[in-house]
């Protein structure tokens, strides 16, 4: 098992790939992040990814706690779209 931190442009991000291209996180299993809709989580099952949200800042502390199964992760709850960077989505 390997951790790769991507950053990828607007461009790159999942709700400008049309479903059935080749995205850049393609081969990745898990994606954990701060937050989540259920687009972006509909979207990585259609990719076979697992989408983790976690209250942390640390990423190799939200890696461990995703190894090691700890509650500290909050993968089945979907805190909705906030909408920061598309304000007209709100």
């Amino acid at each position: 098992m390997r951790k790769d931190l991507r950053e990828l442009p607007i461009s790159g991000s999942l709700h400008e790939t049309p479903a059935g291209a080749p995205h850049a996180l393609d081969d990745a299993d898990v994606l954990i992040a701060g937050g989540m809709g259920m687009g972006v989580r509909r979207k990585l099952d259609a990719r076979g990814i697992t989408g983790v949200v976690t209250a942390g800042a640390d990423p190799d502390a939200a890696v461990a706690a995703y190894l090691a199964g700890t509650p500290t992760l909050t993968s089945t709850v979907d805190r909705g779209c906030t909408c920061y960077e598309y304000p007209e989505r709100a």
